[in-house]
């Protein structure tokens, strides 16, 4: 498996990767009053194995390309990561604009971008990103759940 792929860079990987994280950008730069997502988290362990796997993702997906090259995505693969990256930005304004965040949010907030990473791993045929999305997506589902919705 490792023999289809090699060092370089994937611009689009990197695009895709950041179109997607604009709303924690913002989030970061600019939180919401009564920010529950600024609260300390029950499982910092979880939290640290998602970061570590998120920080692999990108730099996999970034610096680890096919030496076949990328073909171009399918319409319907398309579709599929502009309505997640969209949810997940319809997450983020409903965050702003309510005053708890019920778990319909938090799930918007969840399930999107871990959906967007995994598809933008497919479409970019990059199998090696696709491993440390999965892991992300599982700890980013415990984490949320532990923390805002059996919480």
């Amino acid at each position: 498996m490792l023999k289809n792929y090699r060092l370089g860079f994937d611009l689009w990987g990197l695009i895709l990767f950041l179109i997607t994280m604009i709303p924690t950008f913002v989030w970061m730069a600019v939180p919401p009053e009564g920010d529950v997502l600024s609260a300390e988290s029950v499982t910092p362990t979880i939290d640290a194995i998602s970061f570590i796997l998120q920080v692999l993702f990108v730099a996999i997906l970034c610096f680890v390309v096919r030496k076949d090259g990328n073909r171009k995505p399918s319409a319907a693969m398309t579709v599929a990561i502009v309505t997640s990256v969209v949810l997940y930005f319809a997450g983020w304004l409903l965050y702003y604009h309510t005053d708890k965040a019920p778990i319909g949010v938090i799930l918007l907030l969840t399930i999107p971008p871990c959906l967007t990473f995994i598809l933008i791993s497919i479409a970019r045929r990059n199998i090696l990103a696709l491993i440390p999305a999965i892991g992300f997506t599982i700890c980013h589902m415990i984490y949320a759940t532990a923390n805002f919705i059996i919480s």
